[in-house]
C-alpha cells in the first residue's frame, strides 16, 4: 500500500507532468527528508481536512508552474516584474481568497515537494532550532504559512513565540494551524504589523533585553529596503542572539521585488546590518546552468554583533 507522500507525489506527476521531475522523491532524497515530507502532508490534512489535499496539491502545482513562467521571463529580462511592495501587499497579501486557497496552501506544501525547500527546513531544524534549547523567546518576521513557527513550538516546549505579518489572511491561517495542532494559545502571539514601519514595530511587546532569537524566512526579497528590515530585527533581539534567515538569488515570483544578483550581496548586506554569518546553506536551483544569473536558495544562521 502506497504511503500518503507517494500517492500525493504521483497525483501531482499525473496531473502536472511538466513539474514531475523537479519533485522530492525516494530515489534522490535522504530518508529524513522523506519522513519530513510525509509529516508536512499529514500536518496539512490536520489543518485543512483530508478532502482539501487535492486542492492543496493543485495550489502547489500552480505555484510551481507560475514559477517556471516567471523564471523564464526573468532569464530574458534580468529584472523582476514586480517593482512596488505596497502594490503587492494590496494585490496579494490583503487578498484573503488568493492567500488562503492558493498562496499559503501552495507554499506550505512546497516544503514537502521542492528539494531546496525541504533541505532548508532540515537545516532550520538541525542547525538552528537545535541550538535554541535554553532560549525562552522568539520573534518571527513574516509568519506566512506557519510551518517554521509550528516546527519551533513543537521542538522547543518552553519558548514564547511572537509572530508578525503584514497579511491578515496569513495570521488567520497560522492561528487555525496552531489550533488544529493543539498548540497552547498562551505560547504564541500573532500581530498584523508591517515591519518596515518603526512606529508599528515599537508597539510589539518584547522581553526585557530583547527576544532570545529571531526567524525571517523568505521576506528580504519582498521589501524594497532589506537593510531596513534587518536593522529592525537587530533592534529587537538580545546581544549575540541568533537569526535564522532565508532568501533567494535570481529567483522570480509574483511577490519578489528586491533582486539579489549573487550570494555575496546577501553576505555584504548582513555584515552591513551588524550580523555575522555562523553557518550558511547555498543551494543552486536544480536544472539551471551555472552563470551570472544562476538562481539560488540561500539560508543562514546569523549572530547579532554590536
Amino acid at each position: 500500500m502506497e504511503d500518503l507522500f507517494t500517492k500525493a507525489r504521483a497525483e501531482i506527476a499525473a496531473k502536472y507532468p511538466l513539474i514531475a521531475n523537479g519533485l522530492v522523491d525516494h530515489n534522490n532524497a535522504a530518508p529524513e527528508v522523506i519522513t519530513q515530507s510525509k509529516k508536512i502532508i499529514a500536518d496539512f490534512i490536520t489543518h485543512k481536512g483530508n478532502d482539501a489535499l487535492s486542492g492543496g496539491l493543485d495550489a502547489f502545482s500552480k505555484i510551481s508552474l507560475d514559477f517556471i513562467r516567471l523564471q523564464s521571463r526573468f532569464i530574458r529580462s534580468g529584472k523582476y516584474r514586480a517593482q512596488d511592495a505596497e502594490e503587492m501587499i494590496r494585490d496579494l497579501y490583503q487578498n484573503s481568497e488568493k492567500m488562503e486557497g492558493y498562496y499559503l496552501d501552495g507554499l506550505f506544501l512546497s516544503y514537502a515537494f521542492w528539494p531546496n525547500h525541504a533541505q532548508m527546513l532540515q537545516f532550520y531544524k538541525n542547525r538552528f532550532l537545535a541550538n535554541q534549547q535554553e532560549k525562552k523567546s522568539c520573534l518571527e518576521i513574516g509568519v506566512g504559512h506557519g510551518l517554521m513557527a509550528l516546527s519551533m513550538l513543537r521542538n522547543l516546549t518552553d519558548v514564547a513565540y511572537t509572530g508578525v505579518d503584514v497579511s491578515p489572511a496569513a495570521l488567520k491561517y497560522v492561528q487555525r494551524l496552531m489550533e488544529r495542532q493543539k498548540i497552547d494559545s498562551n505560547r504564541f502571539a500573532l500581530h498584523e504589523v508591517n515591519v518596515m514601519s518603526a512606529r508599528k514595530m515599537a508597539n510589539i511587546s518584547k522581553p526585557d533585553g530583547g527576544f532570545s532569537y529571531a526567524v525571517c524566512c523568505e521576506v528580504l526579497e519582498h521589501v524594497m529596503q532589506p537593510e531596513t528590515l534587518l536593522n529592525r530585527i537587530h533592534d529587537q533581539i538580545q546581544p549575540e542572539a541568533e537569526l535564522f534567515l532565508t532568501t533567494v538569488v535570481n529567483i522570480e515570483a509574483e511577490d519578489h521585488v528586491y533582486l539579489f544578483k549573487n550570494t555575496e550581496q546577501i553576505r555584504e548586506l548582513t555584515d552591513m546590518c551588524r550580523f555575522q554569518i555562523k553557518e550558511e546553506l547555498v543551494l543552486p536551483l536544480p536544472g539551471f546552468p551555472e552563470g551570472p544569473s544562476q538562481p539560488f536558495n540561500y539560508a543562514a544562521v546569523l549572530t547579532k554583533s554590536i
